[in-house]
């Protein structure tokens, strides 16, 4: 149907009436994710994926020890937010300058 790649958005109402999380019910998932919490070697909270993901691309993105403590605190961040926050766009608008929770920046520091 479409020639080129295409990316089609959809508002928010579009999202409840699918029984898709909005407003508090999401900002509210999204600091659950967030809530990543270890016990030695062992993940207790927050989403195993995402911080899988966080550990790949500090391996993948240069020389490092690999600490990922900044990309960590950055998701608690996030997460301490998202109780006050009216969205997760409008948190994301007032944090645009910082390069770890800015949209489009990448996960280095």
């Amino acid at each position: 149907m479409f020639q080129k790649k295409t990316v089609i958005v959809i508002g928010a109402g579009a999202s409840k009436e699918v029984n898709l999380p909005v407003g508090a019910e999401l900002t509210g998932r999204i600091a659950g994710l967030l809530d990543i919490q270890r016990q030695g070697a062992r993940q207790v909270h927050g989403d195993t994926v995402l911080l899988a993901a966080i550990q790949e691309a500090v391996r993948r993105d240069g020389p490092s020890d690999g600490d990922i403590s900044a990309h960590v605190k950055a998701c608690w961040r996030i997460r301490d937010a998202m109780p006050q926050a009216m969205s997760i766009d409008e948190f994301m608008d007032s944090n645009r300058g910082d390069s770890l929770l800015s949209p489009g920046s990448e996960l280095h520091s």
